[in-house]
């Protein structure tokens, strides 16, 4: 049985620039709040409405490579999520300051210990001003080095029995019940990967050399 994508299902692409707008006002929204659990609460829902519109854009260029609004979009929500780090940013800094009485208070058990880990983690932090500086160098560095990678990926065309497929429709192959056909997939992945070896060596280099 052959199966496709609904992505119609998940966000309206004539809305999505609107839908965007709405995420950096919840961003703007968050410098308001003064209660830690609204803080906690907004962050979650920021993150998780991030990860599910990221992952929207990225199914639309797994469809079309060429897909000029769905790389406009991923750009947007990378710059996003640069400012959804900054606030959890913040909120490590409050948790610095609170003891476990006051962790204690803001929720059940199972909030807790991620909570304190965040706190431990914090501790071995830069301070605020610089970490932000990091964060605002990384969109055009770690994550555009990342973009790159991926859009580079992308462009690529793999030949199996006389069709040229993508990446992501040459992964299905490779995990095919037919063994005949996982090895032509395999074959077809590796020789592609090694012809533009150069390339994605220095883009994972530069990824890595960043961290």
């Amino acid at each position: 049985m052959r199966q496709t994508w609904n992505l119609k299902t998940l966000y309206d692409e004539a809305h999505f620039d609107t839908f965007l707008l709405a995420l950096r006002k919840q961003i703007f929204e968050f410098k308001k709040l003064e209660s830690m659990k609204e803080k906690l609460l907004l962050a979650q829902e920021l993150r998780l409405s991030i990860h599910q519109a990221s992952s929207f854009a990225n199914c639309l260029l797994a469809v079309d490579t060429n897909h000029k609004r769905a790389h406009g979009w991923e750009s947007c929500l990378r710059s996003i999520s640069c400012d959804l780090e900054k606030i959890w940013m913040e909120i490590d800094v409050d948790l610095l300051n609170m003891s476990d009485a006051k962790i204690k208070s803001l929720g059940e058990p199972a909030i807790q210990f991620p909570l304190k880990e965040r706190r431990d983690l914090a501790k071995l932090r830069l301070d605020v001003e610089q970490e932000h500086l990091i964060s605002d160098l990384a969109v055009d560095g770690y994550h555009s080095w990342g973009h790159f990678y991926d859009s580079f990926i992308a462009t690529l065309v793999f030949p199996l029995e006389g069709e040229d497929l993508s990446v992501a429709q040459i992964a299905t192959k490779i995990t095919s019940s037919d063994r005949n056909l996982r090895e032509k997939a395999l074959t077809s992945y590796k020789e592609i990967y090694n012809k533009n070896a150069p390339i994605i060596a220095r883009s994972l280099n530069h990824l890595a050399g960043f961290k």
